[in-house]
C-alpha cells in the first residue's frame, strides 16, 4: 500500500465510491476503447429509423459521445468546453468532485447521462424479449460493480485494463444481444466477438 497509494487510508467512503465510480465509466467512455463504439454504433442503427425524437437522442448520445471525447476531442476540445472539463477532471483520485461545488458535478454527471442513455436504449430495443433484456440488464450491472468495488482497493489503478475486462466483455455481449434482435448476419457477430477477443489479448 505503501508504494501503489500511500495516503489510501486517509480517503473518505464517499471518495472511495467516487474514485470506484468514475474510473469505471472512464474506462469504457473516455479511453477510446473499441467495444464502447461497436455497442454505440449498435445502438445508433437499432434506434435510427424510431419516428420518435426522443428515442432517436438516446439512441445517438453515446455515438456523438465517443465521437466528442474520444475520436474528435484533440480538434473540438478548443471550441466545446466541456471537452477540456470532462477530460481534464480526471486524477489520482478519480474526479475533483467536492460536494459543495456544484461545477465539479460535471464529469460525473457527464458519465452518469451517457450510462443512462444505453440503459434506456437497451430497454427500448430488447423489451419485448424480456428474459433476454433481463439478463442484459443484470450481467452489466454486475460487471460495473466488479470494476467499481476496485475503488476500495489501494491497487485501483496498478493492473490498468485488466480490471474492467468483465465490464468490457458485458459491453460485447450487449451488442450481440442487441444484433441477435435486429437478425443481424453471422459474419457481423462474428467481427464483434474478434473485436472483443482482440481486446482480451490485449490484456494478457
Amino acid at each position: 500500500m505503501s508504494n501503489r497509494f500511500p495516503d489510501f487510508t486517509s480517503l473518505t467512503l464517499f471518495r472511495k465510491l467516487e474514485m470506484g465510480y468514475s474510473s469505471s465509466l472512464k474506462a469504457v467512455f473516455f479511453d477510446d476503447h473499441i467495444l464502447f463504439l461497436v455497442l454505440a454504433l449498435v445502438l445508433f442503427f437499432a434506434l435510427s429509423r424510431s419516428s420518435s425524437v426522443t428515442t432517436l437522442f438516446i439512441g445517438s448520445v453515446p455515438l456523438i459521445s465517443f465521437f466528442m471525447f474520444n475520436l474528435f476531442s484533440g480538434i473540438f476540445h478548443t471550441k466545446i468546453k466541456i471537452i477540456d472539463i470532462v477530460l481534464g477532471s480526471f486524477g489520482k483520485y478519480g474526479t475533483n468532485f467536492k460536494l459543495l461545488h456544484p461545477a465539479t458535478w460535471i464529469p460525473d454527471f457527464v458519465m452518469f447521462f451517457i450510462a443512462v442513455c444505453i440503459l434506456v436504449a437497451l430497454i427500448y430495443i430488447l423489451k419485448p424479449e424480456p428474459i433476454k433484456l433481463f439478463s442484459v440488464l443484470i450481467m452489466l450491472s454486475l460487471a460495473f460493480i466488479t470494476k467499481l468495488i476496485l475503488g476500495f482497493s489501494p491497487t485501483i489503478w496498478a493492473s490498468g485494463d485488466r480490471t474492467g475486462i468483465f465490464l468490457f466483455y458485458a459491453l460485447g455481449v450487449a451488442s450481440l444481444a442487441v444484433l441477435g434482435k435486429h437478425n443481424a448476419s453471422k459474419p457481423l457477430q462474428g467481427a464483434i466477438l474478434s473485436l472483443g477477443a482482440f481486446c482480451y489479448l490485449g490484456w494478457i
